[in-house]
């Protein structure tokens, strides 16, 4: 019996979160739908007295809005992706790599692997970005997500699923430095990498 009451307190958790975290999104649609109102009907129909203005208003905005509208819907319902197996190293290079107790070696090594993939982000110190918890090269513009450290699972505050990886409007203009929470301890399952999305 206490166990089925902790299964349903967890599920219940659970359940909450979940809701909780359409809370943002939501908030987002009303402003957006009050901006809407405002400019459109308010600003454009009403208070603009020349039809020539407000057909370049209303033109200029609607093509804004779609834009807005059609990113924003991709940052909510993209789902991280899993790396490439080719950024994984393989068995041998991977014990190659954890018996090597010399930093500037393994540094090298890294540098040897990272020659044939597409990798070109570095650290600070400009060494490959290497995860520990993966034993990958990291590619670019990836990393393990700082609220759930779980991909595929709903992200919260402030768009839901929207994060460097994912940003439509970022994508192939900055490179991102190595992250802080990428090398923090997560729990057990949790080993994989949100990347970009190519759309």
């Amino acid at each position: 019996m206490r166990r089925g009451w902790k299964m349903a307190l967890s599920g219940g958790l659970r359940c909450c979160r979940r809701v909780l975290s359409w809370v943002p999104v939501l908030v987002i649609v009303l402003v957006v739908l009050w901006s809407y109102y405002a400019y459109v009907f308010e600003l454009c129909l009403v208070t603009v007295l020349s039809p020539a203005e407000k057909v370049i208003y209303l033109i200029l905005y609607h093509a804004i809005f779609v834009f807005f509208t059609w990113t924003y819907w991709k940052s909510i319902f993209t789902l991280p992706q899993q790396p490439n197996q080719k950024f994984h190293l393989s068995y041998t290079d991977k014990e190659r790599y954890e018996n090597e107790e010399r930093p500037e070696v393994q540094k090298q090594m890294l540098v040897d692997m990272a020659k044939k993939l597409p990798v070109y982000t570095r650290t600070g110190s400009g060494a490959v970005r290497f995860c520990d918890r993966c034993h990958l090269i990291k590619p670019d513009r990836c990393h393990h997500c700082s609220v759930c450290a779980i991909p595929g699972d709903g992200h919260s505050f402030p768009m839901r699923s929207m994060n460097e990886s994912q940003n439509p409007l970022l994508a192939n203009e900055e490179t991102w430095e190595d992250n802080e929470d990428d090398n923090q301890d997560y729990p057990e399952g949790s080993s994989s990498l949100a990347v970009e999305t190519e759309t």
